[in-house]
């Protein structure tokens, strides 16, 4: 992948994108290009017309069955057939993750603001014309941790509350799944369960660091019942996933965990912490606005499952 000749055209295709994209310095677009070049678990489709590069997309493969395009792929600046070029590298991008054996490719377009409701319009028909459909829409919610007073919701009697460094994944497996296949997600439910095992395998990965104090789990009888997990990515605290198993609801336990967890990160100095919840999952949502959460944004994931070779 020649570095140089992809930071040229993200920079020349900046305008068009969202804020977010176009703040960036050539110096940060070059060195963020680099990193994807030496990360073996990113691939790139390039497109060229008379020699010169006018599109570009990049694929994440580190999770199979699970391929994602970088959120605002493929990039191409303004020039004649851009449309075109676009579906190329779509349909391109399909056939490779067909004969590689993955079972679904996603994208994720955050929408933050009116700019990116324009460049949103233009990359959902690429997608949805190129067969793509809609798995959900989110909600990224953020609290401001210096403001948290919620006071500490009682743990049910009988509860004991643990470190989820003192769980098993083997404990958590069925927990987790009982608690994600009964719920209002609808990113995860759009999932086979190939891939809900493999969403489980990443988020509860023990070799990715998440904050000890704030990552907690209840158990009833020894069997756990309710769990919460954060991560700081990026320098962004990610609280997630959190859930209860479904006879244990309406008893307290997604409170009595979430004011640990969110008093415990103010105590420790965070200054604020995000989330990302399905639009439809009232009853988390309410949840998370109880305990100081505001809408930031939405965001939307598209996908395409390749067919059966059955």
């Amino acid at each position: 992948m020649e570095v140089e000749a992809l930071t040229d055209l993200a920079l020349s295709a900046q305008q068009l994108l969202p804020v977010s994209a176009d703040s960036a310095s050539q110096v940060t677009i070059a060195s963020g290009i680099k990193h994807m070049s030496e990360d073996k678990s990113n691939m790139s489709l390039v497109a060229s017309l008379r020699k010169k590069t006018v599109g570009w997309m990049n694929l994440y493969t580190g999770m199979k069955p699970l391929c994602f395009i970088s959120t605002w792929h493929p990039v191409i600046p303004s020039v004649s057939g851009r449309d075109k070029i676009a579906r190329a590298l779509i349909e391109e991008a399909k056939q490779l993750v067909r004969r590689a054996g993955f079972d679904r490719l996603e994208i994720l377009f955050r929408n933050p603001d009116e700019k990116s409701n324009v460049a949103l319009r233009t990359y959902v028909d690429w997608y949805t014309s190129s067969g793509f459909g809609l798995a959900a829409e989110e909600l990224v919610m953020r609290a401001d941790l210096s403001q948290y007073g919620t006071p500490l919701a009682p743990v049910p009697e009988g509860f004991e509350l643990v470190r989820i460094s003192e769980v098993s994944n083997d404990e958590l497996h069925r927990p987790f799944l009982q608690s994600f296949l009964d719920s209002q997600d609808s990113l995860f439910l759009s999932d086979t369960r190939a891939e809900q095992e493999r969403s489980f395998e990443e988020w509860f990965r023990r070799s990715k660091p998440y904050v000890e104090d704030s990552s907690l789990v209840l158990k009833s009888s020894g069997k756990v019942v309710g769990f919460v997990l954060v991560r700081e990515e990026s320098g962004s605290l990610e609280l997630g996933p959190i859930g209860t198993v479904p006879e244990f609801r309406k008893r307290g336990i997604g409170s009595a965990l979430l004011s640990r967890c969110m008093s415990a990160l103010r105590d420790h100095g965070f200054k604020e912490v995000f989330l990302e919840m399905s639009t439809s999952n009232v009853p988390a949502k309410d949840l998370y606005l109880k305990h100081g959460f505001k809408e930031q944004y939405r965001q939307a994931y598209y996908y395409w499952n390749p067919p059966s070779q059955s």
